[in-house]
């Protein structure tokens, strides 16, 4: 009889503390990245682990440059792969986003290929989710005041040069236009 009570007695403890290790494991994955939480929640959470820095870093924008002839600057990419010395110097704390200047320039070939824009977007997330603290994902872009920032876009003045015009029939010849565009 006594046996008996001492086997439950060690079955029980341990339960005890296989549900104290996975409750352990599961308050180790922060809570901001838990989808199923609540985003005021995740949001509280990420600012409260973030540095300065990191949080300086989620206000700036990284810009792959076109290539220009007689003017050498380091690119992003080496090949089809990320430079990773440059990457760990401009993402060391992450980056809020990011643009390829490049793809509308008409000056890099090889922007031409939608391939290669992707590939090179996939090889940026991935470092900076792999490899910063936090792994909060960048934001790509390539919109400004007038527009979208691509190759065969229109582009028009922005607004307050629309708005000097003092000609709302022009102005709604240019929105027709953008809604056509869209």
């Amino acid at each position: 009889m006594r046996s008996d009570r001492l086997r439950f007695a060690f079955v029980l403890l341990c339960l005890s503390l296989g549900s104290l290790g996975s409750a352990r494991q599961a308050s180790l994955e922060p809570l901001y990245k838990n989808p199923a939480a609540a985003i005021p929640d995740r949001v509280r959470d990420l600012l409260g682990r973030m540095t300065l820095e990191e949080k300086v870093a989620q206000l700036e924008s990284g810009v792959n440059k076109p290539s220009v002839p007689g003017m050498e600057t380091p690119s992003m990419f080496s090949g089809d792969h990320l430079n990773e010395e440059l990457a760990k110097k401009l993402f060391a704390n992450g980056l809020g986003t990011y643009a390829f200047l490049n793809e509308f320039s008409g000056i890099d070939s090889s922007a031409d290929e939608i391939s290669v824009g992707a590939h090179r977007r996939n090889l940026v997330q991935a470092w900076i989710v792999k490899n910063t603290r936090l792994g909060i994902p960048v934001l790509f872009h390539g919109e400004a005041l007038h527009g979208a920032v691509v190759r065969g876009a229109t582009s028009f003045p922005q607004a307050i040069a629309l708005g000097s015009t003092w000609d709302p029939e022009l102005l709604q010849k240019i929105f027709a236009g953008m809604r056509l565009l869209l």
